[in-house]
């Protein structure tokens, strides 16, 4: 009997030591395997390695990941970033140098040619009205000192945002193109009033429509030229008249 107890103690002493040499074995692996053996000694240790932990490589720097994980007192929620989102990192692009020499010069160029380009397309897009003006001028035997004038009615028209085409087509309605006026070089039928020259009297023409705010309006344009009161329906055929002398044009 005293045997027996005895080698029971003898067990239970065992697996005391089992329970307390387990604990402190593995804490000591702990600390051997995270390198702070050596700092508890005060010296570096060689095993504080992170080689394990990925490392961002920039220029003459070595960040690890968790380097980078923003903390409570840094901007942003603070929670770690995934490594993952560490090792997508990237570096700012440098700023992009100003355009200069030779590059700036081949650009310049460039906007030169597309410039000249559209200005020649404009001035043949002119002379090709004025060349039309000209046309139904003769046609319809306006006097020369109108017909002389086809590039100051497209000039006119591309400044004041009207159609210079209604130019002539009311001369043509009021005077038969200047030939029978109402009052000196006055070929638009403008009551009471008398020119110095056909120049004037275009000027005056495009000027006055302007004044109506129709914002180019064939029809309306030449509606209120004849006379917005519209007396009988005269006011709509001449209207009528006009817009289609201008659209055959």
């Amino acid at each position: 009997m005293r045997k027996r107890k005895q080698s029971e103690r003898r067990l239970g002493v065992r697996i005391i030591g089992m329970v307390i040499a387990v604990p402190l074995a593995s804490a000591l692996a702990v600390v051997i395997l995270s390198g702070t053996a050596g700092d508890i000694k005060g010296t570096p240790s060689p095993r504080a390695s992170v080689s394990h932990v990925p490392v961002l490589r920039l220029p003459h720097i070595e960040v690890p990941v968790e380097a980078r994980v923003p903390g409570p007192g840094a901007e942003g929620s603070g929670e770690a970033a995934t490594q993952e989102e560490g090792n997508q990192f990237q570096p700012p692009a440098a700023p992009e140098a100003p355009v200069g020499g030779a590059a700036r010069d081949a650009i310049l160029n460039r906007k030169w040619i597309f410039d000249m380009v559209v200005e020649n397309e404009k001035q043949r897009q002119r002379q090709e009205m004025v060349d039309r003006l000209r046309a139904y001028m003769s046609g319809h035997h306006h006097v020369q000192g109108l017909i002389d004038l086809a590039p100051l009615m497209v000039e006119l028209g591309e400044q004041t945002g009207n159609d210079c085409r209604l130019c002539p087509v009311t001369a043509n309605e009021e005077s038969s193109g200047g030939r029978v006026c109402c009052g000196s070089y006055n070929p638009f039928g403008a009551l009471g009033m008398n020119f110095g020259s056909w120049e004037d009297a275009v000027r005056y023409y495009f000027r006055r429509i302007t004044e109506y705010g129709r914002n180019g309006d064939v029809w309306s344009i030449a509606f209120i030229w004849y006379d917005s009161s519209d007396p009988g329906g005269r006011a709509t055929n001449y209207a009528n008249n006009v817009l289609g002398a201008v659209q055959s044009i």
